[in-house]
């Protein structure tokens, strides 16, 4: 059998975690819910941008070489050994596709390395590094906090002229896309009001469909989730 080894508070494995739920995978999942990297025992959010190439890690069981670790990697893997998962993921034309994988380059560049990681780390983990002073940048933190709110905006955008983020179907940039703004969510960093309803509209689909049940039942230790976290409707 097929085990994920995934990081919970790591949106690269939360996006995983969603597809392979979505396309209904047998696969084994266990959390590592230790925030420091298996490896280097670091901290897992300290300005380290290569930490998503060591989490999620698919394994098998039936052989001790099948080791793919990343989330392209793994979506790739999918994709190669299944032309259906293709086409449900990235859609059927090269045009989709090519949409579809822009987007997905940006949440995860943009979107996640600018605001996610930024947010999260100054907020709330950097109380968990070795370090003297565990106060927030406040420099650092208010250039992320504003990109937040341009980037929503700039979502919200793209959102309003399809009925999902990457076009008229539910694909891997919605779940890349879904997998950051439910950490955001989680510990209630975003405002949501009447200038972000198609946002919440598509997020609130996002969090009804049954793959998404696994994220809501995270909790992260140590940290009190939003009140509307669990909620499907808010």
């Amino acid at each position: 059998m097929k085990k994920l080894h995934f990081l919970e508070v790591c949106p690269f494995s939360r996006t995983i975690l969603l597809v392979i739920s979505e396309l209904n995978l047998e696969c084994k999942f266990i959390a590592q819910t230790n925030l420091y990297d298996l490896n280097q025992g670091e901290l897992f959010y300290k300005n380290n941008k290569n930490h998503h190439m060591d989490f999620p890690c698919l394994t098998n069981d039936e052989s001790d070489e099948f080791k793919i670790k990343g989330r392209y990697a793994i979506t790739e893997y999918l994709i190669e050994n299944n032309s259906h998962y293709g086409n449900y993921l990235l859609g059927k034309s090269s045009v989709a596709r090519a949409r579809i994988r822009y987007l997905t380059s940006w949440v995860e560049n943009y979107f996640y390395e600018r605001v996610v990681r930024v947010i999260l780390y100054e907020r709330f983990l950097k109380n968990f590094d070795n370090l003297e002073n565990r106060e927030p940048n406040s420099n650092i933190l208010r250039e992320a906090e504003t990109l937040l709110r341009d980037y929503l905006l700039y979502i919200q955008d793209i959102l309003s002229e399809s009925e999902y983020f990457g076009g008229d179907f539910i694909g891997l940039s919605d779940f890349a896309l879904a997998a950051n703004i439910s950490i955001l969510d989680y510990f209630d960093l975003i405002e949501w009001g009447l200038n972000l309803k198609r946002l919440k509209d598509w997020y609130l689909i996002m969090k009804s469909r049954p793959n998404f049940k696994l994220l809501i039942k995270m909790k992260f230790s140590g940290f009190k989730q939003s009140k509307q976290y669990a909620l499907t409707d808010f």
